[in-house]
């Protein structure tokens, strides 16, 4: 982000282009996005929403939703992500915002199919794969979260996080045997603890 009064010089800049080039798309996203540093998201969003047509691409789409929810107006967010989506079908920002957006909703069913479609299509993205996994865990669907774990542990990715929940999968399906296997697997850092504290609850 810019500073305050490399932004205003900056405001003023694109206030004289736009004079000249009003329907530039790149100068109206420019600006929107300076209007949202500035603090002033119902500027940056009248400003898109002014020139439909100029904010139909990727960026100024994801602007427009970061726009709604600073204004708290989150219910028209999902349909301005659907109607992005059958736009820009392939579109992992997009796709990835909506999954997360579910997940917000809790429409946890509807997260899992989203972030499903985005693991097939991106295969090798272990965030996207986390993510499935916990989105599992939070719908207590513990099997199907143990896979996407163990396929993490396999591929040395997010090892302590996929270890550390892998144990809570196991607790829950009543094997703690296992479950504390996999606590002891977790090494230290943000999970190390918690992990320490359910192993001693289970031997308790």
């Amino acid at each position: 982000e810019t500073d305050p009064e490399s932004r205003a010089g900056l405001l003023h800049s694109f206030d004289r282009l736009l004079l000249k080039h009003p329907e530039n798309s790149q100068l109206l996203f420019g600006k929107a996005l300076l209007l949202q540093q500035d603090g002033k998201p119902e500027e940056g969003l009248a400003l898109l929403e002014a020139h439909p047509a100029s904010s139909q691409d990727v960026p100024p789409l994801l602007l427009r939703v970061r726009l709604l929810q600073a204004l708290q107006r989150s219910d028209e967010v999902q349909p301005l992500l659907e109607d992005g989506i059958q736009l820009h079908p392939d579109d992992k920002r997009l796709r990835l915002a909506y999954a997360r957006l579910l997940v917000e909703q809790e429409q946890l069913d509807e997260a899992r199919i989203e972030f499903n479609r985005l693991l097939q299509q991106f295969p090798d993205d272990d965030d996207l794969r986390f993510s499935l996994a916990l989105v599992c865990l939070e719908g207590q669907d513990w099997q199907e979260a143990s896979i996407y774990l163990e396929e993490l542990v396999a591929r040395g990715s997010h090892l302590d996080a996929a270890h550390f929940n892998l144990g809570r999968a196991y607790e829950e399906r009543h094997d703690p045997e296992s479950a504390l296997i996999e606590y002891d697997l977790v090494g230290p850092g943000n999970e190390f603890l918690s992990a320490q504290l359910r192993q001693t609850e289970i031997l308790l």
